[in-house]
């Protein structure tokens, strides 16, 4: 089952809709190993974090210089490509162990984790892109970063009403776009091409 996002960490289908998944898990559960079941039934709690937060590795991305990374964020939705717009928010971390984690389980394998360090918040840039998906970061040390959009897209859904009719209604689905860049002193990064869980 496709597990979602918050913050840093990873937020989300509309939580009518992981209900609905969880219930829809329970009615297969029957056809499944006994912890594919469970994995399935708990689709919704948060995981623990298996790498600490060393704060050494994140110092030297603290202050500014003279690199830029610019974009623009496009992905999936739904099997329809969506651009982000000026509602969509552009993350850029720094590349260390802890946000190797974060972009393997969090990103990658859309697992949801439990809440990030509140001292990443710190290294953490963000922007807004215009309604053509377009960003920029400026004024960045030299170094490997992580940059990353949550696309929102919506797609088909059904629910019951009060008389037993099935009503044609839609949901939210948020998904993770990211790239690995490495900026040097007075460098401008273009991102062209994104990485997302298919």
């Amino acid at each position: 089952m496709q597990n979602y996002l918050s913050e840093c960490n990873a937020v989300p289908l509309a939580s009518n809709t992981l209900s609905r998944l969880i219930m829809k898990s329970f009615s297969l559960s029957k056809f499944l190993t006994p912890a594919a079941a469970i994995i399935l039934s708990s689709c919704g709690l948060p995981q623990p974090r298996q790498v600490a937060f060393d704060e050494s590795a994140f110092v030297r991305y603290g202050g500014s210089g003279s690199g830029s990374i610019t974009g623009n964020a496009t992905g999936a939705v739904w099997d329809e490509t969506k651009t982000a717009d000026h509602q969509d928010t552009v993350k850029l971390m720094p590349v260390t162990p802890y946000t190797d984690e974060i972009v393997q389980r969090v990103y990658a394998n859309w697992e949801r984790l439990e809440k990030s360090d509140p001292r990443l918040k710190k290294y953490v840039r963000k922007t807004h892109p215009d309604d053509k998906g377009h960003f920029e970061f400026h004024n960045l040390p030299a170094g490997d970063y992580y940059v990353s959009c949550s696309i929102s897209g919506y797609f088909p859904s059904s629910s019951t009403d009060a008389a037993g009719n099935s009503v044609d209604t839609s949901d939210t689905e948020n998904r993770w776009v990211y790239q690995r860049v490495s900026v040097g002193s007075g460098q401008t990064v273009n991102v062209s091409q994104w990485k997302e869980k298919n």
